[in-house]
């Protein structure tokens, strides 16, 4: 299914751009913390650590879909619509988050991951969100918006979505652990 609307949002470019910006401005705040302070969780909460490698989980199979045949992603129906602005799927998760969303464990950090250290952290976060920018170069600009994954909060949600809220959940974390 083509959809023949002029495109009212970004283009794959700027999206990979902002995904760019939002993992180097959090690895520009992660970098220089010393190995405690990278570590330490205050108040019960995710340490930069954790953070890091939620992000990380959240995003490592990202680039793995894209690269991979269109055909897996037959199993979800086709959109229909032009992908939500990034400013309106924000406020969506932001209203989900207020109602107390937590993150599922499989993307939540084990004690297991805590092993690695600073530089292998942050090195596997960064790769991740690089690999999935990098990954949306193999799709057109309306491809981005007819085939879907499936989000744990969003529900069904475009690949062009995936990416904005991909940006926006680095974002979204950063404000909390800096």
């Amino acid at each position: 299914m083509q959809i023949n609307k002029p495109l009212m949002h970004p283009t794959k470019t700027e999206a990979q751009q902002r995904l760019i910006a939002a993992y180097t401005a959090f690895l520009a705040l992660a970098e220089p913390l010393s190995e405690v302070a990278f570590t330490q969780q205050l108040n019960g909460k995710w340490s930069v650590a954790d953070t890091a490698q939620h992000l990380y989980l959240s995003a490592r199979n990202l680039s793995k879909m894209l690269n991979g045949p269109r055909l897996f992603f037959d199993q979800w129906p086709v959109s229909g619509r032009l992908s939500k602005p990034y400013s309106e799927l924000k406020v969506s998760y932001d209203s989900i988050l207020g109602a107390g969303l937590k993150a599922p464990a499989s993307l939540s950090p084990r004690p297991d991951d805590m092993q690695l250290s600073k530089p292998e952290l942050l090195t596997r976060f960064s790769t991740a969100h690089q690999l999935f920018a990098d990954a949306l170069e193999g799709w057109s600009e309306e491809e981005l918006d007819q085939y879907q994954l499936p989000h744990p909060a969003l529900g069904l949600i475009t690949i062009r979505e995936m990416a904005y809220f991909t940006a926006y959940h680095i974002t979204h974390h950063q404000q909390i652990v800096f």
